[in-house]
């Protein structure tokens, strides 16, 4: 049964995405007192994600750093680029509107690509690095790029930003990375398709918040 909604929820995934961010939007204000269990919800994604890399394939993404160098610069300044000049074509002189899509595009990746890139197969050990390197650099590369292109000056709480990477990535990254070692990739194949379902719900879930 797990398995057979499982495979629902991915074909879905791209409708019940913009479904549950259009709920929170809507009825965010109810749902704001469930914001503390969303710390809770990352971490399950990121175990679910988890158990099926073994330390090796991080390894191997670390020995060529390539492709994680690349995404990094997409992300940190081909991506704030672009949001700048569609904000200036879009919004002439609105500079609180061009600066708010220039943030929007220089944070760091969430814990939800690491879902997306689970459902569709791709390479999670370089979806996890990019996750912990863009947010170890987040701290220094947001306020920069801000700087940088529209001379803004913003403020980020480091050692927060470190605990929650710690709880939300790390830990259970590691956790996961272990048990995938210890089982020789079995628990990929009996746990991963019984967890998917509840992982992809606790995406929506954090949509709400």
């Amino acid at each position: 049964m797990l398995v057979t909604l499982n495979r629902r929820l991915n074909a879905a995934m791209p409708l019940i995405t913009p479904i549950s961010i259009l709920i929170g939007v809507l009825i965010g204000t109810p749902l704001s007192q469930y914001t503390g269990l969303s710390p809770w919800l990352f971490a399950f994604m990121t175990f679910a994600c988890s158990i099926g890399m073994g330390f090796k394939d991080f390894i191997h993404v670390i020995k060529h750093p390539g492709p994680l160098i690349a995404c990094l610069f997409i992300l940190h300044l081909a991506m704030p680029l672009l949001a700048m000049l569609l904000g200036h074509l879009a919004f002439n002189n609105d500079l609180h509107t061009i600066t708010g899509l220039i943030l929007g595009a220089a944070i760091p990746t969430g814990i939800s690509s690491f879902v997306w890139v689970n459902i569709y197969k791709g390479n999670t050990a370089l979806t996890l690095a990019i996750i912990l390197i863009d947010t170890i650099l987040a701290p220094f590369a947001v306020p920069g790029i801000m700087s940088l292109l529209i001379g803004a000056n913003v403020q980020l709480d480091t050692w927060a930003m470190m605990q929650s990477l710690f709880w939300m990535i790390v830990v259970p990254s590691l956790i996961g990375m272990v048990l995938n070692e210890w089982t020789k990739g079995q628990i990929t194949q009996v746990w991963g398709p019984r967890l998917g379902p509840f992982s992809k719900l606790a995406m929506a879930s954090c949509r709400h918040d």
